[in-house]
């Protein structure tokens, strides 16, 4: 009887240490996700790269790399880098990995309606 109250308590402690640790493991492997809003600075289309001014900072500026997947709306519909031009104010979504900023997501405002005359 006590060998068997043994067996089981060593087994339910090695699944809450298997537990514990595949838990651990998965937060580590999560990514936190950002977003920085601001106007675009400049664009290099061979590089994949975008530098944004951060809104409300007059000296922060922000290069991002765009992920091989990465997804660019322009004006509510999906668009491209070589779309986006200096003074447009966007929206980036991005991930930090090894000390560069790497772009998931970028948004440029909606284009606005024409006003009625």
């Amino acid at each position: 009887m006590r060998k068997t109250v043994a067996l089981t308590m060593a087994a339910l402690f090695a699944c809450a240490f298997v537990s514990i640790s595949v838990a651990a493991q998965k937060k580590a492997a999560k990514t936190a996700t950002h977003t920085m809003s601001g106007e675009v600075v400049s664009i290099d289309a061979t590089a994949k790269s975008i530098t944004i001014k951060e809104k409300g900072k007059d000296q922060d500026n922000h290069t991002f790399t765009l992920a091989d997947n990465a997804k660019v709306m322009v004006h509510g519909k999906a668009g491209s880098l070589d779309q986006l031009k200096a003074g447009d104010n966007i929206s980036v979504r991005y991930t930090e990995k090894d000390g560069a900023q790497i772009a998931q997501e970028v948004h440029t405002a909606k284009a606005s309606a024409p006003k009625k005359g």
